[in-house]
């Protein structure tokens, strides 16, 4: 199953993030799909907290694919620093944002 699907599936809020009982949900169809045995709830909080790089209590799409990534030996394209690379330059851009919003005219993703 795509990555982007199974996120959008199980997003059922329509935040665009996942709380663990999303994440839960979207791993263990993906684990079944891949016919891999059942992570342990050890695994799976061990696995969260790797991942919820920003420590919101919630994985975001590119969190979740680096999730699976380390999961199921899914090549998601993204590595770990990449990932702080661009949460780093997400949170300049809000920042910048919030401080004058009306000097901005790029898009802030």
């Amino acid at each position: 199953m795509k990555t982007r699907g199974l996120f959008e599936k199980h997003d059922t809020d329509r935040s665009g993030m996942f709380d663990r009982m999303e994440t839960k949900r979207a791993v263990d169809e993906f684990i079944q799909s891949e016919g891999q045995p059942p992570i342990s709830q050890t695994d799976f909080d061990n696995a969260f907290a790797r991942f919820d790089i920003d420590r919101s209590g919630q994985l975001d799409f590119m969190e979740f694919r680096n999730l699976l990534r380390y999961i199921g030996n899914v090549d998601t394209g993204f590595d770990i620093g990449q990932l702080f690379g661009i949460r780093n330059q997400r949170d300049q851009r809000l920042n910048q944002f919030r401080n004058n919003p009306q000097q901005i005219q790029c898009s802030l993703f």
